[in-house]
Formats: C-alpha cells, structure tokens, sequence
C-alpha cells in the first residue's frame, strides 16, 4: 500500500527454481549449526563441562565482517534518492505494524517484547547475541528463531511476489536484501532492483544493531 500510494510501478522478473532451493540451501546451513551447536551444548553438560562464550565478543567479530562486506561493496551515491530510501522505510514500518498484531494476537507477549523482535530485520547473527546479552538466552533464542524464519519467508516471498511487487519484497527481505536473498532480487525483480536492495540492505544493516540494542536496553 505506501509503495502503490507513492505511484511507484511493479516490474517483472524471472523465477528460477535452482536458485530457489540452492537459497534454501544456505539457510538449512544455518539450521544445521543451530541444531548442532545445542546438541553440542548437551553433550558437554553430560560430562559436566562448563562452557563459557562472551557473546559480545562474537558481536563485535560479526560487526566487523559487515564491515569487510560493506567496503567490498561500495554504494553508488545516485542510488540514494527517495525512491529507494522508501524500501528500508517499508521494511521499518511493516516491522512495526507486524510486531503490534504479534502483540494483540498474542497475550503472554509485551509489545516491547514484540517490537524488540521486529527490530533484527532477518539478521539473526546480530540480534539473537545482543538480545541473549541484555535480555537474556530465552529472549535471544526467540529472536534468533523468528529473524531465520524471517529470512526463509522472505525468500519464499521474492519468488512469489517478487516479479509483480519488486519493492515490497525487498523490503520483507530486511537486512539479508544486500548479501543471502540479492541473487533472489536480481533473478526474481529484475536488475533494475538490484540498487534498491542494496541500499535498503545496507540502512537496515546499520540501524538494527542500534535499535535492537536501544530496545533491549530499556
């Protein structure tokens, strides 16, 4: 609805099954070492070993490799218009509306709580450590739960939507727009959207860690 009311025109991609499921792939990666990362974690306990992670030193190692991609990466400065800045603004304003049905839908959930989830926008590494810091593990698991799902859904919707409604995909996709789901956006949107992903990536990159850490604070 804001990108039709901002006159902006859909355009049409092309799906491509193989990148589909090669995209499913890396996330099932991602499942994998979740999964054994807890396994792992019992089996030390059964043997009664303590095994003790500063997750804030893991954060400041994943930070700097955004860094390393961001400077790999570089940004055109014409592709900072309103056009596009509207993308990372949608994903903003989504995330916001999403985490208020959350917190109608569901009655054990504070809408703090909600919208501190909302704020990862998909970046699952960032928040999952921050949240497990300042709020807690249980609270760090969900985060980490519902942004790696987030990722998944977004990629199904790239594939869905992606060709009729280039921009609202995007912006569904969060962070991961500029690294895991741009071969989606280039198959599925049209290179013309590339810029668009990239740059909306690039803001939401950047904000989530602040907001998700100004939320978590409070």
């Amino acid at each position: 609805m804001l990108f039709k009311s901002l006159k902006t025109q859909p355009s049409h991609g092309k799906v491509d099954l193989s990148l589909l499921l090669s995209s499913l792939l890396n996330i099932g990666y991602a499942v994998f070492a979740l999964v054994a990362g807890v396994i792992l974690a019992y089996a030390l306990q059964s043997f009664e070993i303590k095994l003790v992670i500063n997750s804030w030193w893991l954060l400041l190692g994943f930070m700097l490799l955004i860094g390393l991609d961001l400077a790999e990466h570089p940004l055109d400065p014409s592709w900072i218009n309103w056009k596009i800045l509207c993308v990372p603004l949608g994903c903003v304003i989504g995330s916001c509306l999403g985490a208020y049905f959350s917190y109608m839908l569901l009655k054990d959930l504070s809408f703090m709580d909600a919208l501190l989830f909302s704020q990862g926008y998909g970046f699952y590494s960032m928040s999952s450590i921050v949240i497990s810091e300042l709020k807690g593990p249980e609270l760090g698991s969900i985060a980490l739960m519902n942004d790696l799902l987030r990722e998944i859904f977004a990629i199904l919707l790239m594939y869905a939507l992606g060709w009729r409604y280039p921009r609202s995909a995007i912006a569904a996709a969060g962070a991961t727009a500029m690294d895991v789901t741009l071969p989606m956006v280039k198959q599925a949107c049209g290179n013309a959207f590339i810029p668009y992903a990239m740059l909306s990536g690039f803001v939401l990159s950047i904000l989530a860690p602040i907001v998700v850490s100004v939320l978590a604070a409070l």
